[in-house]
């Protein structure tokens, strides 16, 4: 069994030049006693990584005051379906492979689900949210948020789309209300996502974006996706550059190879639920190799 804590306190002066504690708990270890100021401070950032395998208990004298934690409490057993919620201050959560929950506060927090089927929520400012294997649903509430769905059926809702990123990943996500999708995982029938309600550049401002990762789409420029490249029909990839296609009345977008059906089939990667007019401008291509 491993439990690690780590309380950062703030620095008011130079918040660059913080300091902590950290316990670090093997099986088997003594109890420890560490030594802290005897006045009260600030606490910039909480980190808890939990071994959830082994049953654990802490106790601290005297009790912290407002830990930025709650639900699994330090002096509770980190089990199935424990909760972690952050306060204020740059938060990391990390939780277990079991099915959990964890609330980002305020702060520009990271969460971390791991594994299971968990429900994470980003907080009121700039989160990173990972899913982690397993189905399941995060929300990124406000803030520009980055959330990664990871291997699994993902539900993510971004919240507010302010220029919040979404990352399906592996697996048939569910994806709503982001500014940007992004699409880098391998293709195929088992990873097709659906996007709810897609904000087209030709009807909104502040549209939505559909950024496709040059690794997978290899047939594509980076950049702003050329018009050529795009047709707008019925899954049939008609001359030689038509890699992306969309099949409009259901919403279906497909990516081919080779631009013309003559040695690849067109793959389905994505459903958008309102059948959008999408164009050239909905697409950006990026390359990060």
């Amino acid at each position: 069994m491993t439990m690690t804590l780590r309380l950062f306190a703030a620095d008011d002066d130079n918040p660059f030049n913080a300091y902590g504690w950290s316990i670090d708990l093997e099986s088997g270890s003594p109890d420890l006693t560490i030594d802290a100021p005897a006045e009260s401070f600030p606490v910039s950032s909480v980190e808890v990584t939990l071994d959830p395998w082994t049953s654990w208990s802490a106790e601290f004298s005297p009790a912290l005051t407002d830990p930025g934690l709650s639900g699994a409490s330090l002096a509770d057993l980190w089990t199935d379906g424990d909760t972690l919620i952050a306060s204020e201050g740059d938060d990391i959560l990390r939780l277990t492979e079991f099915d959990d929950q964890a609330t980002g506060g305020y702060g520009n927090d990271l969460i971390d689900g791991r594994g299971g089927d968990d429900w994470l929520r980003g907080g009121a400012d700039d989160d990173v949210v990972y899913g982690g294997e397993g189905n399941d649903r995060i929300e990124g509430l406000d803030g520009y948020d980055a959330l990664y769905g990871g291997p699994g059926d993902d539900i993510i809702n971004a919240g507010d789309g302010a220029k919040d990123t979404v990352y399906g990943g592996p697996g048939k996500d569910v994806l709503s209300d982001s500014h940007a999708y992004v699409f880098d995982a391998e293709l195929g029938p088992t990873n097709i996502d659906h996007i709810t309600k897609f904000y087209e550049h030709q009807k909104w401002t502040g549209a939505s974006v559909i950024r496709l990762d040059r690794d997978i789409f290899g047939a594509l420029k980076a950049g702003k996706l050329k018009g050529k490249f795009l047709d707008i029909g019925d899954r049939k990839a008609d001359d030689r550059n038509d890699y992306l296609v969309y099949h409009e009345k259901k919403g279906a977008l497909y990516y081919d190879a080779d631009g013309s059906r003559k040695h690849y089939d067109p793959i389905k990667f994505l459903i958008l639920d309102n059948h959008p007019q999408l164009s050239r401008k909905d697409f950006f291509v990026f390359d990060d190799s």
